[in-house]
């Protein structure tokens, strides 16, 4: 799992948290050094906190090729696996009632059957 640092922020990683108390206040978070994460049955406070995430699908990434060409990332298998495994890594540390994904890249059963397996508790 990645841990949370500012390593993170300078690659760009850095979901959206807000919390939605009972009384309806909303406090928001951005960045991994404010999400928590938390033991089976522990509670911060009462209320629902709301995670968003752009894991950039890999048919919007752009790679500059060592030819000066540039080719979406959904062509190089090995690049965008790791990078998605990094990133649910990453998302797996975040205590949240719930995680919205954005740019999430359907095509890919192999990305799919990733999320559910490292998001699934």
């Amino acid at each position: 799992a990645a841990p949370a640092t500012a390593a993170n922020a300078r690659h760009g990683w850095s979901p959206r948290t807000s919390r939605v108390t009972r009384q309806g206040q909303k406090r928001g978070q951005v960045g991994l050094p404010h999400a928590q994460k938390l033991e089976p049955g522990q509670k911060v406070f009462d209320g629902m906190q709301v995670t968003t995430f752009n894991v950039l699908a890999p048919c919007y990434r752009r790679l500059k090729q060592p030819s000066g060409e540039v080719a979406m990332e959904s062509l190089f298998p090995d690049v965008y696996l790791e990078r998605q495994a990094r990133i649910v890594g990453m998302l797996s540390d975040v205590a949240s009632s719930v995680l919205c994904l954005q740019e999430f890249w359907h095509a890919s059963p192999e990305i799919s059957q990733m999320y559910e397996r490292g998001l699934s508790n």
